[in-house]
């Protein structure tokens, strides 16, 4: 399933580069809050076609603060997800959506999304592998999507992740692919949300590093001593899932 990752990250990451341009140097990059985690319509993207869904291609700005790369389904009523829109991360083949807001230098940030598959007819497998990364610092990680047995578009199975980041620059592009590994159908995401602090529970603990140190929390107690006394709320939802 990873072969080819190496590459495909590094093509993916140039053309976001090129899509979202060059910073002049010292100069802050004109860039907002997190937005549209919901990924909301906007004016005369969403046409009547009877689909309920439109595929958006590389370059697009049609989703209200998101950048598509490759291609990528935004699906509005062709099935049922958490805020209502979703997107399938695999258009008429692998894509994904990007987005740069304000970060802290140091701050640890908690993206969280709801995440499913489409496993519509014609489907080649029953599992998908869904990628999360940043631009700074860069970290990959790889979500696996497994069709429920009852997996309908009225109840996909969306489950709840969450993917941690300490950001190492005033902004940071946040980005979301699909499986590269096949077509058409792929992992669908909804709901995204962006919160500062950190999610010691739940084993997260072990992905975060100490920004004054540098080095690993050695344990989930360390972790959550130090943004308490940060002034950051430990995030500690426990894993759900949502299904109507």
């Amino acid at each position: 399933m990873k072969s080819g990752i190496t590459s495909l990250l590094t093509g993916l990451s140039m053309v976001l580069v090129s899509c979202l341009g060059a910073v002049p140097a010292g100069a802050a990059p004109a860039v907002g809050s997190f937005t549209n985690g919901t990924f909301a319509n906007v004016s005369g993207l969403y046409s009547d076609n009877g689909l309920g869904y439109e595929t958006l291609r590389d370059g697009s700005t049609d989703i209200s603060g998101w950048k598509v790369a490759g291609a990528v389904d935004w699906i509005n009523t062709y099935w049922k997800a958490p805020g209502g829109n979703s997107i399938d991360l695999n258009g008429d083949g692998v894509g994904g959506v990007s987005q740069t807001f304000d970060t802290i230098i140091g701050a640890t940030y908690d993206v969280s999304f709801w995440l499913a598959g489409n496993f519509d007819l014609g489907s080649t497998s029953n599992r998908w592998t869904a990628m999360v990364w940043t631009l700074r610092p860069g970290n990959v990680k790889y979500f696996t999507v497994t069709e429920p047995d009852t997996w309908s578009h009225q109840a996909m199975g969306f489950q709840l992740e969450h993917y941690v980041f300490t950001a190492k620059s005033t902004s940071t592009t946040l980005m979301f692919f699909g499986d590269p590994e096949t077509r058409v159908w792929g992992p669908v995401i909804a709901d995204v949300s962006v919160t500062v602090g950190a999610q010691c529970k739940n084993d997260g603990w072990q992905s975060l590093i100490n920004p004054i140190t540098g080095a690993a929390f050695a344990n989930q107690g360390q972790c959550v001593s130090y943004f308490a006394k940060a002034g950051y709320v430990p995030i500690g939802s426990s894993k759900s899932s949502w299904q109507n």
